[in-house]
């Protein structure tokens, strides 16, 4: 078994229904919250991430993870 690290967690702004976050896609929001993440930990290399957990209402994760470079294939949105 490989080790495994949590490194940080951020979170999107909530938002109401119709409200200003509205026209903003999940993934543009999630790959903001993602962007954050690794500024906050500037010794963290990108290419070493392997996984990126996302719990989310809507999809877009996968999507994020290339918006910013980070990968393919490397989300995974957990939905409770």
């Amino acid at each position: 078994m490989r080790d495994v690290y949590i490194v940080d967690a951020v979170r999107t702004p909530i938002g109401r229904y119709n409200g200003s976050l509205a026209p903003v896609r999940p993934d543009d929001l999630a790959a903001h919250a993602i962007r954050k993440l690794l500024i906050r930990t500037p010794r963290l290399d990108p290419a070493r991430i392997e996984d990126v957990y996302f719990g989310n209402a809507n999809g877009g994760t996968g999507v994020a993870t290339l918006c910013i470079g980070v990968g393919q294939g490397l989300a995974l949105v957990l939905e409770r």
